[in-house]
């Protein structure tokens, strides 16, 4: 009998991932997902589950996210039909060709109900334009309300470097932060990937 068992990993290092794709005997893909660790603090700082120091510290963040940066070069080239890279602002800035990009990995057809929502997104701040841009101003709100001198600057100064190769832009100024005409997508950025 032929099954399938899924399951997901939220958080875990990539280092720890190479034994795991080299063992024969585990048939498994990876879709590692980055997003701009300042998003990322700034949700931290709002949910319960995170007042550890570890949890909320942009300097250990920041060094597991170089780790992780770090080891993705080697794992696309090594593994391409295996490992997946994605950023999450590239993923909002068009959201039906990384469906189809991601499915096309996975070797899956799009879902009827994924092709209804990409028809019709259910996105309730409709009031930033059309649909082409919902996803990418949605992706951009955390940047109207993360604080820029606690957030904001302590993750570029310990990012700096990981910012840089997400082709992610570092703000000058709490303006240049909550301007959403300003793109937090370094234009022509490619990831470094």
């Amino acid at each position: 009998m032929d099954w399938v068992r899924d399951w997901s990993v939220l958080r875990m290092s990539l280092k720890w991932l190479r034994p795991l794709l080299e063992d024969p005997d585990l048939d498994f893909q990876v879709i590692y997902l980055a997003r701009d660790p300042r998003a990322v603090l700034s949700s931290r700082t709002k949910v319960p589950w995170c007042r550890a120091p570890s949890c909320r510290n942009p300097k250990v963040m920041c060094s597991l996210l170089t780790e992780d940066l770090a080891e993705v070069p080697g794992l696309l080239k090594a593994y391409p039909q295996r490992f997946k890279f994605v950023t999450y602002d590239r993923i909002c800035r068009n959201v039906t060709g990384s469906l189809q990009d991601l499915m096309a990995f996975l070797k899956l057809p799009p879902t009827a109900d994924q092709r209804e929502f990409l028809q019709y997104p259910k996105i309730p701040r409709r009031r930033y334009g059309n649909r082409n841009n919902t996803f990418l101003l949605q992706a951009q709100l955390w940047r109207t309300s993360t604080s820029f001198n606690h957030i904001v600057l302590p993750v570029q100064n310990a990012c700096r470097g990981s910012l840089e190769k997400l082709g992610l832009r570092i703000f000058a100024s709490r303006k240049e932060l909550v301007d959403l005409s300003v793109p937090a997508v370094v234009v022509g950025g490619d990831g470094g990937f």
